[in-house]
């Protein structure tokens, strides 16, 4: 668990405020969502343990791809919709 543990604490303390900087948030706002976002999966980090011998892993990991690749549409369609780009070439999505 420590592992798992550390790899949110790397990708959510360094990457997340340079994304929210370049959506245009303040400073103050550039912290507080990744510590909202690590407190919010801090419960399923502890859950995920009491429950993961009761289901199938196929399932779990079903579940977990959805879930992470949600995360990701919404992600990208924030940045490609809030991020300037001098690239004139490519339309941007409305």
């Amino acid at each position: 668990m420590l592992r798992i543990g550390g790899v949110l604490m790397c990708v959510g303390l360094h990457y997340g405020p340079a994304i929210y900087r370049l959506l245009g948030y303040s400073p103050s706002k550039q912290l507080l969502f990744p510590v909202v976002w690590l407190t919010v999966a801090l419960i399923p980090f502890l859950i995920t343990p009491l429950i993961i011998d009761r289901f199938p892993r196929n399932r779990l990991m079903g579940v977990g791809m959805i879930c992470c690749s949600i995360s990701l549409t919404v992600l990208v369609a924030l940045i490609a919709n809030s991020v300037p780009t001098t690239n004139h070439d490519e339309p941007r999505l409305p």
